[in-house]
């Protein structure tokens, strides 16, 4: 199996694995490694849409993808690294052109998920944390609020499993917890958004990739309390 190291960059290289990969795409009927080139070929499509942008590749992972999971039957150990990345491709995809259909479909995925992992286990986090995402997309899209709750919940479930590195999921709790202020009106959860993404600033010191980001977050979240509790009449 040809190999490329994604992490340069190089353009050519790029292009040259996908020549290569596209080339030996299948193997025989019943060989045991027939997922192989079609895994590896999504992640490389994958990599140059988020690279280049190129519309037809995305298209092109799902498809693969699609083909993937079909080798991975219910009990495969692979089969829920399979049904995750093609949730994240489908909501990639959405984003991009707004398909509310691939957010249903992403969704069916991340529930179908099989979850036999013990409940600290890293990926059942990350499993969650994909799943809250992508229903706050939906709602979002659709407006559908009970998709805003689910979320929260699973936020706060996966916030529970996940030890080390919490400051993206502390973020994604404060962003769907701000979403659901502004459908309910209820002060305490803009109160714990602003915690939250404080939380998760501490865990991101000045310098860290992350810091502007969830900074601009607080300072977002700040100005929604001063819009909610001291309109501009009352001043």
């Amino acid at each position: 199996m040809y190999r490329v190291n994604l992490q340069s960059g190089i353009p050519s290289h790029i292009n040259e694995a996908i020549k290569f990969h596209r080339a030996a795409l299948f193997y025989p009927p019943g060989h045991p490694d027939e997922s192989t080139p079609l895994v590896y070929f999504a992640i490389i499509l994958g990599y140059r849409f988020k690279q280049q942008g190129i519309s037809s590749d995305l298209h092109e992972v799902i498809k693969l993808l699609r083909a993937a999971l079909l080798l991975f039957p219910v009990g495969h150990p692979d089969r829920s690294m399979a049904l995750n990345n093609l949730a994240n491709n489908l909501r990639d995809r959405s984003q991009q052109w707004g398909v509310s259909s691939d957010l249903d479909e992403a969704i069916e995925h991340h529930l179908a998920t099989p979850l036999p992992r013990p409940p600290d286990h890293l990926d059942r986090s990350s499993s969650l944390n994909n799943l809250a995402i992508t229903l706050r997309d939906r709602f979002q899209q659709l407006g559908v609020v009970s998709d805003l709750y689910e979320a929260i919940e699973h936020h706060r479930v996966a916030l529970l499993l996940c030890p080390s590195d919490q400051s993206s999921s502390l973020c994604n709790l404060a962003n769907s917890l701000q979403n659901s202020f502004k459908q309910r009106g209820t002060s305490y959860e803009l109160e714990d958004a602003i915690g939250h993404h404080r939380a998760a600033l501490l865990l991101c010191p000045r310098g860290h990739c992350h810091f502007s980001t969830i900074l601009q977050r607080v300072f977002e979240t700040r100005s929604s309390i001063r819009a909610a509790f001291y309109p501009p009449d009352l001043l």
